[in-house]
């Protein structure tokens, strides 16, 4: 398999008040990328591509949060390893609401959860509140047999 890129120019979408929020694609090569995307990339067939892309959250004084994501078959793998803290949360949120206003190909959010982090329940009620549902392999192609993560869905 192998990385595709779209090209690094960003597509900016104002997000309330004074905030900006921004899309990039991200530079080969994919050890730049979060270990669970390199790992979901690397897992892939040889035939098939993704797409690494960045969305980030700025005021006027800068980058407030980010989330690096991969898309893949319609599908958008985040890793929800960095979304703790407040700026990180609020970029994921800017993100799906950027995602179901149709801005992006992305049919579906695959959220990529570590089954050794040590807030892993709270993370996986805080995504079924949202409208995330729990999934395996097994039941939906698409993701890695990957046995570290627990993955949880939401259609867009």
């Amino acid at each position: 398999c192998f990385l595709a890129m779209i090209g690094s120019s960003g597509i900016n979408a104002e997000y309330g008040g004074s905030l900006q929020f921004s899309v990039t694609t991200l530079d080969y090569p994919p050890s730049t990328l979060h270990p669970i995307l390199a790992s979901i990339i690397a897992s892939l067939p040889a035939t098939e591509s993704a797409v690494g892309m960045e969305f980030e959250l700025a005021d006027c004084r800068g980058i407030l949060g980010s989330c690096q994501v991969v898309l893949h078959k319609n599908s958008l793998f985040i890793p929800m390893t960095h979304v703790t803290a407040k700026a990180n949360k609020d970029c994921f949120l800017a993100m799906i609401g950027h995602c179901e206003s149709g801005k992006t190909p992305a049919e579906h959010l695959v959220a990529c959860i570590e089954r050794s982090a040590p807030n892993r329940g709270a993370l996986n009620r805080t995504l079924m509140f949202m409208g995330f549902k729990a999934t395996t392999p097994h039941k939906n192609p698409i993701l890695p047999k990957d046995s570290k993560l627990i993955f949880m869905t939401y259609k867009i």
